[in-house]
């Protein structure tokens, strides 16, 4: 029987495959949206099929959760899944390999009205990874959502958090497959502490977020 290489956190080790969405067309941007996804066929099985497939899987997944939420971005936010999907090695995050996948349509939010260009909403993604005494943890920030996504308390209304509430539990979880997870980066340049944390939940609240950095 072969056992999975383990790191010293006791989670196996991984190549996981980093899918990139960019945001242009308003102020701030470009940005960018980085997900990472474990081998989503065969359980993480090697074999170039399963790899090149599990990509183009996996950028679908990102594909998918974008559009599930576009309606609440203003028109100027056009959001493009990039075909390219790097394979990175989870430790020490060496580029071991590409898959290049079909182009994907670009998305576009839906309303025309005014809006907050730094401000919008934010994702918790939650794991039960360890690292030096903390848990792994992710966060994603939609940001700007459109005008009147917000109340006039100034939170996010209830209709805008429960459909991406439900579409961050799609991405943790669709069909049973525990593959999208959190990358912690390795902690210095040339350090091999790095490690890929499968999610357990995504957590939406209504709380605005405020994004100085467009490369979240």
């Amino acid at each position: 029987m072969v056992h999975a290489q383990r790191n010293s956190y006791g989670v196996e080790m991984a190549q996981i495959f980093k899918v990139v969405a960019e945001w242009q067309g308003f102020q701030g941007a470009p940005g960018y949206t980085n997900l990472f996804f474990r081998n989503i066929i065969s359980d993480g099985a090697p074999g170039t099929l399963d790899e090149r497939a599990s990509a183009i899987l996996a950028q679908g997944r990102v594909f998918n959760f974008f559009q599930d939420i576009m309606t609440f971005f203003p028109d100027d936010v056009k959001i493009q899944v990039q075909a390219n999907v790097d394979v990175l090695e989870d430790t020490d995050g060496a580029l071991v390999g590409n898959w290049q996948g079909d182009p994907l349509a670009q998305l576009q939010g839906e309303n025309a009205g005014g809006y907050a260009a730094a401000s919008g909403a934010c994702v918790s993604w939650q794991t039960s990874v360890i690292r030096n005494r903390r848990r792994i943890r992710g966060r994603t920030f939609l940001v700007p959502l459109r005008s009147d996504s917000y109340l006039t308390t100034g939170r996010i209304g209830p209709g805008t958090a429960t459909a991406i509430q439900t579409a961050a539990n799609e991405l943790v979880d669709p069909a049973g497959l525990n593959t999208f997870g959190i990358w912690a980066r390795p902690s210095s340049k040339g350090a091999t502490d790095g490690v890929w944390a499968p999610a357990k939940s995504g957590r939406m609240t209504d709380l605005p977020a405020v994004l100085r950095s467009r490369r979240d």
